[in-house]
């Protein structure tokens, strides 16, 4: 193994024993309680419901590229997780549409499973890309089964530590990748994908503040689920043929 593979992996160990080893962390229960409730159409707290669609249309609009052949093909082996990264999108916005119909633990369990795929695609992609493809393959192969098994610690226990770590820890360590690795002239724009979830979740903190400044027209968490959207559009854009 190379030292980057090396690097890597040894980052991977350090995320998995913070999530056994850091203390526990309870699910707040305000987190359900998002501003904006109204119904549209009989459909419940629409806004956020509705604007989970923007997901399902970018996963479908990446497949359907990807199979005529408009993404730069880098290797297989990134094909095959920009494949699974757009399906991961998808499931995204149907587990999150499914939470926002009724917002409480139980139905939050199908968002975050839904959200491990995406983390764990785009730690591959880096891994993949920036690293080597034994990487990326290797991260898949942990990340598969340990991804998704944070958020069923979590509705097991309710210890959401494991998944705190997955998803901020997998962050730092895609940072640290992109600043200590060579970057290839085609690749998909991690930076801006980092920095759009970053707004992502400002937005969503700030749920209520947003809704009253907007005049009720949009609230802080619907906002967060168009940046995220954006970010997406973003991240692979530079891999479109041109």
């Amino acid at each position: 193994m190379s030292k980057s593979e090396i690097s890597f992996l040894t980052g991977l160990i350090i995320l998995l024993l913070l999530a056994i080893f850091l203390p526990a962390i309870a699910q707040n229960q305000n987190y359900h309680n998002f501003i904006d409730q109204r119904t549209f159409f009989g459909i419940k707290n629409a806004s956020n419901t509705l604007s989970n669609l923007a997901f399902i249309i970018v996963g479908l609009w990446g497949l359907i590229n990807f199979y005529k052949n408009k993404y730069i093909k880098i290797s297989n082996s990134f094909s095959v997780l920009l494949t699974f990264f757009f399906i991961s999108i998808i499931f995204t916005g149907i587990g999150s549409a499914y939470y926002h119909l009724s917002p409480n633990d139980f139905t939050l369990l199908f968002d975050r499973l839904a959200l491990t795929l995406v983390f764990t695609f785009v730690l591959a992609m880096v891994a993949n890309i920036r690293i080597s493809e034994r990487s990326g393959f290797h991260t898949v192969a942990e990340l598969i089964i340990l991804a998704p098994l944070t958020v069923l610690i979590w509705n097991y226990n309710g210890n959401l530590t494991p998944y705190a770590v997955l998803q901020f820890g997998g962050i730092i360590l895609i940072v640290l990748t992109l600043l200590l690795t060579k970057a290839r002239k085609k690749s998909p724009c991690f930076a801006s994908l980092i920095v759009l979830y970053g707004a992502a979740k400002l937005v969503e903190f700030y749920d209520e503040k947003i809704h009253i400044l907007s005049q009720n027209l949009i609230s802080g968490h619907t906002l967060k689920h168009l940046i995220a959207v954006l970010a997406i559009i973003i991240f692979v854009s530079p891999l479109k043929v041109r």
